[in-house]
């Protein structure tokens, strides 16, 4: 998240009105916004890096706790909206959906789940849930909401909703007092925290089964997912010695344990994945933790910082990530630049289109996205990420109309970075390789990444030898495309 996207910024709460906002780019806090009463249970932040949303808290003067906000563009608190919740409830969790146009704020105790249209301004529907929702997730795509739904009775749970029609399509039953959700990058994990029980449990999106819950020897208060989807963080809510234990992903097995201050409350990852920034209450302080270390390389005083328990306090990764349709894993698509608004949307990861180029074999398929509202003609990097290093020989192909070819699209290589298992390039608004052909600051761009036929079958025959690894090349490549010319299907 970032104030004009000029530098990623943090939103924490305290045990007042006050929000401090953290600049992660210096570790200080830049300045502290004023609310019109307190909030420090929930916090989300839309994708368009445009507005802050916090739950209220039963104050003073609001026995009907309102739905702050906070203009992020230009940090400033903005006219909250009415919530009409029950007198002397107090809000839960907060989740905006990938659009912008819907946030959900679960009110356990009023045990229903409010939908709120942010640009009217007001509640559009409520969702009545037999427990108490504590915290929400939403999916990828927004189409499901998941709910860490305690005192049901049925037991405690993670209820899955259908936010088209809120009809609960799956119920995982869990241990009690389900608090925290965190997803990992790809979707297919979500790690429920429980501070009564001490455990962490992990769920299994794909079929919504509990995969295991795993002991801990202190009372977690959240919970968050290291960018690559290798490990998780839970911090720690002890008076004293408090630490923020660290899972391995993979095999769901603890590694180690930071220390931080006490009372750790909210946790939360920067945009680029490399700090984790954990709230300790008792202290005044956020830890900034290092994770390609698993160190605290500073800790940062902030009067009064209280949480939230609750939601991102930091911007969600701004990726569209999505299964390929080879079943190869995930991929990543991201844009950078393009004016503060410009951001992916409508992602598509399906199989490639046409003909593909002679010799070529598309292994995990083609993502096709739009890019708007970015400034008119500007020209904008694409970051897309693969399940596996990319090996060498691979081209990248944009499959778009061109002004030689304006009815039928063609393949066409485009020059790429390649580092690891990702690669950049850059597309103007209008120029070759957005497919609208318009400049109108939007950029439609289906691509994908090409690999040779005999690469894919020496990788077929021998998959013991490190797979995509073998034939990648070392450090930074850029993928030729001069001598292939432009192909068409």
């Amino acid at each position: 998240m970032n104030a004009a996207h000029a530098a990623p910024y943090a939103y924490l709460t305290t045990n007042g009105v006050s929000v401090p906002v953290l600049d992660l780019a210096t570790n200080t806090v830049e300045r502290t916004l004023t609310l019109s009463g307190p909030a420090f249970n929930g916090v989300a932040l839309n994708r368009q890096g445009t507005r802050v949303y916090l739950s209220g808290l039963v104050g003073r003067f609001s026995q009907t706790p309102p739905l702050y906000v906070i203009d992020a563009t230009t940090h400033s608190v903005l006219t909250p909206i009415p919530l009409n919740g029950p007198s002397g409830a107090s809000w839960g969790g907060v989740v905006v959906n990938p659009a912008g146009d819907r946030v959900y704020v679960a009110n356990p105790d009023g045990r229903y789940i409010a939908v709120v249209d942010p640009a009217g301004g007001q509640v559009v529907a409520t969702i009545a849930v037999a427990g108490k929702p504590a915290n929400l997730a939403l999916n990828a795509s927004g189409s499901r909401l998941y709910v860490a739904n305690a005192d049901a009775p049925n037991g405690d749970s993670v209820l899955v909703l259908d936010t088209q029609t809120h009809a609960t399509v799956a119920t995982v039953g869990v241990t009690n007092s389900p608090l925290d959700l965190s997803f990992n990058p790809q979707g297919t994990r979500l790690y429920v925290v429980h501070n009564q029980s001490n455990t962490l449990s992990v769920i299994d999106t794909t079929n919504h089964t509990l995969v295991t819950s795993l002991s801990l020897n202190f009372s977690p208060s959240a919970a968050v997912v290291s960018r690559d989807g290798s490990k998780v963080y839970v911090s720690d809510y002890a008076f004293a010695n408090a630490k923020v234990a660290v899972l391995d992903a993979r095999t769901n097995t603890w590694l180690r344990s930071i220390p931080v201050g006490n009372r750790s409350t909210g946790i939360g990852i920067s945009p680029d994945g490399s700090r984790v920034l954990v709230s300790n209450f008792l202290s005044s302080t956020v830890s900034v933790i290092d994770t390609a270390t698993d160190t605290v390389v500073t800790s940062v005083p902030v009067s009064n910082v209280a949480g939230p328990r609750y939601g991102l306090f930091i911007g969600p990764d701004t990726r569209a990530v999505g299964p390929s349709p080879t079943g190869s894993g995930s991929v990543g698509v991201s844009v950078s630049g393009g004016g503060a608004t410009c951001r992916v949307t409508n992602p598509n990861f399906t199989t490639a289109p046409g003909s593909s180029p002679d010799g070529m074999v598309f292994v995990h398929g083609v993502v096709s996205f739009t890019a708007t509202p970015c400034t008119n003609g500007a020209r904008v990097t694409v970051t897309l990420s693969y399940p596996k290093p990319i090996p060498l020989g691979a081209v990248l192909y944009k499959y778009s109309r061109t002004s030689s070819s304006p009815t039928n699209p063609v393949y066409t290589p485009v020059a790429a970075t390649v580092s690891g298992n990702t690669l950049t390039y850059t597309i103007e608004d209008g120029g070759v390789g957005d497919d609208d052909l318009t400049v109108n600051g939007q950029i439609v761009d289906p691509v994908g990444l090409g690999v040779p036929l005999a690469v894919v079958e020496t990788l077929n025959a021998v998959p013991t030898l490190s797979e995509w690894a073998v034939l990648m090349l070392g450090g930074l490549m850029v993928l030729a495309v001069g001598a292939r010319g432009r192909l068409r299907v």
